[in-house]
């Protein structure tokens, strides 16, 4: 059972910390998500290629596909994750192949 579960149970008439957990959290989905998607727009601005693209159509990408990974619950959650992970570990391998490949003299 849950933190506020059982504060209800125990104090069913003291809805106070309750209501600070539940504020919190509405708290963070209206700041914290806008200031991420924002973020990502910005840090795209440094690639080359995304310069001439305005910062509100990053944001406008990054935010469907986050409410497309929303929409499909913890299967589609799940899936995102498994998917993002090999491409991290895929990444990974890459970088560390063409490191060890890479000549002495090109590595100082």
């Amino acid at each position: 059972m849950g933190f506020c579960n059982g504060l209800e149970l125990c104090l069913p008439s003291k809805h106070f910390p309750h209501d600070i957990i539940l504020n919190a959290n509405e708290m963070q989905w209206a700041i914290v998500l806008p200031l991420e998607l924002t973020v990502c727009g910005l840090t795209l601005q440094y690639w080359p290629g995304a310069r001439d693209v305005s910062i509100a159509v990053w944001i406008s990408v990054f935010w469907v596909a986050i409410i497309l990974i929303n929409i499909f619950g913890t299967l589609g959650y799940a899936e995102e994750e498994f998917w993002s992970s090999c491409l991290k570990l895929v990444t990974i391998g890459v970088f560390s192949l063409v490191a060890a490949h890479m000549p002495y003299d090109m590595a100082k």
